[in-house]
């Protein structure tokens, strides 16, 4: 059974069809302008699909393609490289990325993530529990 054409899997034109990656570190041991160009490189010389979606520095900021106008989720059809100067923002940016690519992302059934995405609503055999002592007020 097949789709219309725009719902065929396409991993070099859809974001959500690419696999979704990240570089992730505490510091750019570089200027923010040799990252901007470094990053610049990578989205350039690499093949779109294949390259990471977001930079983030933990205590920085993030570098992500863009256009002229706003950031992009992916690579695919960026014009620019875009850094901002907010660590937060840029943590977040990539937890809402993640989500996003585990939710909507094709490039594998969601249950695939499952290993790494534990469900925590349930206590497996494997996890030790104990009590906590309640605080006692004298």
């Amino acid at each position: 059974m097949a789709g219309t054409k725009e719902q065929e899997f396409d991993q070099i034109r859809k974001h959500t069809d690419q696999v979704f990656g990240f570089i992730l570190c505490n510091k750019f041991s570089l200027t923010t302008e040799t990252m901007l160009e470094r990053a610049e490189r990578l989205w350039s010389n690499s093949e779109r699909h294949l390259s990471p979606n977001i930079i983030v520095s933990m205590t920085e900021g993030f570098i992500m393609p863009s256009t002229t106008t706003k950031m992009l989720l992916s690579p695919i059809g960026a014009t620019h490289v875009s850094f901002r100067e907010d660590p937060i923002l840029g943590f977040a940016a990539l937890v809402r990325m993640l989500n996003l690519a585990y939710s909507d992302g094709r490039t594998v059934p969601t249950s695939a993530f499952d290993r790494y995405l534990a469900n925590t609503a349930t206590n497996p055999a494997d996890v030790r529990i104990r009590p906590l002592q309640q605080p006692t007020h004298g």
